[in-house]
């Protein structure tokens, strides 16, 4: 099996959805002849099924679109975990196999569908639409504290009509 930086890779599989299911080993020894089983299995949508999304939605900038093609590497990836802790040495190898069938048997005909890649995308573009309007709002902020103006946030608020020496019994 090939390596990935220190995960193993045990399955992949592309699916009919144009999606590519991966699943990693992640397992590491923890104590004498105790491990941590954890699986990895990633869901990637293509770039491309991404882009299109983008494309057809309505009132999307240019400066909003770059920006979220340039997220897209990062975001494209959904992850489940699968884990066993404190498992003995002996059952190790027979635990990988089940969870990986597990993976294969429960989650597979959900990621296999024509809804799931359609549902992820619009979460990705959500998420990503929210960065766009977060960062748009830094680069206001920003502008204007170059040309020296000060918003309402910057200003010194006075709250001392909301405190009194005095204690009421």
């Amino acid at each position: 099996m090939k390596e990935n930086g220190n995960r193993e890779l045990l399955e992949e599989k592309q699916l009919t959805n144009g999606m590519l299911l991966t699943v990693f080993d992640q397992s590491k020894k923890i104590a004498g002849d105790r491990w941590n089983i954890s699986l990895v299995c990633e869901t990637t949508i293509p770039k491309a099924m991404l882009t299109d999304f983008i494309d057809r939605q309505e009132n999307v900038v240019d400066d909003e679109k770059q920006y979220i093609l340039s997220r897209i590497e990062q975001a494209g990836v959904h992850q489940i975990t699968k884990e066993r802790r404190f498992v003995p040495v002996e059952d190790v190898a027979d635990l990988k196999k089940e969870l990986v069938s597990q993976i294969m048997n429960t989650v597979l005909p959900y990621l296999d569908t024509p809804v799931y890649p359609r549902k992820l995308t619009a979460k990705i573009y959500d998420e990503l639409k929210k960065e766009w309007l977060i960062e748009v709002e830094k680069r206001k902020h920003a502008a204007a504290a170059d040309a020296g103006e000060s918003s309402d946030d910057d200003e010194m608020r006075d709250f001392s009509s909301c405190f009194t020496d005095e204690i009421n019994s």
